[in-house]
């Protein structure tokens, strides 16, 4: 039965569990390894976290098309959002934010960052970090 299960991809055992197509049991979607599964990228619904979704169609933004989902629960309609994931390692940023804190100017502290680390940020990104909110300054 488990075998036929992970054929057709992960499948969620409980909310908390999933059997992923290796066999395994693991704890979240993260960890299933299949980025193309369905059961793993459908998002659950932001209201009431169900994850009983269907697909609505698609609409366009910014010269892209978003999935469009709707929730069979509670009826609310939403698009699934992506995590951002920075280029650049927290450890940099840190490093970039003490320095600036520090008094330097955000292009020394990005020539600083090629020289200590290797990687090349511009002044704009140092700029940026600093606008967000960081937990090391509050």
């Amino acid at each position: 039965m488990i075998q036929d299960l992970l054929e057709n991809g992960c499948v969620r055992v409980r909310p908390a569990l999933i059997w992923n197509r290796l066999g395994i049991l693991v704890s979240s979607c993260e960890e299933c390894l299949d980025h193309n599964c369905v059961k793993c990228s459908a998002p659950s619904c932001p209201s009431c976290h169900s994850d009983n979704i269907i697909k609505r169609g698609y609409y366009k933004h910014g010269g892209r098309f978003k999935q469009k989902f709707s929730c069979k629960v509670c009826g609310r309609k939403f698009v699934k959002e992506k995590d951002h994931v920075s280029k650049t390692s927290q450890e940099v940023i840190d490093f970039a934010l003490v320095q600036v804190r520090s008094g330097k100017s955000f292009r020394e502290v990005s020539k600083l960052i090629e020289a200590k680390y290797g990687i090349r940020r511009s002044s704009t990104a140092v700029l940026n970090w600093t606008k967000k909110p960081n937990p090391l300054f509050q």
